[in-house]
């Protein structure tokens, strides 16, 4: 995941040093930071809801006893 976080940010990075032309640290940190946390926070969740899955405890919440 940290892998496919990097390429998002280094082609989100590219693409907005060609539109936009240099650009400053801040902006390189943000995009960083706001593109690499959304992939690896979308990773975790995803891994969340598969361990939830298949551990079973989406059944417990659906049963009433």
């Amino acid at each position: 995941m940290v892998l496919a976080a990097a390429i998002c940010v280094a082609a989100i990075i590219v693409a907005m040093a060609h539109l936009q032309g240099p650009l400053h640290l801040v902006t390189m940190l943000a995009v960083m930071g706001g593109v690499g946390g959304s992939v690896m926070m979308a990773g975790l969740l995803m891994g969340l809801a598969f361990l939830s899955s298949g551990s079973g405890h989406d059944e417990d919440v659906t049963r009433l006893d």
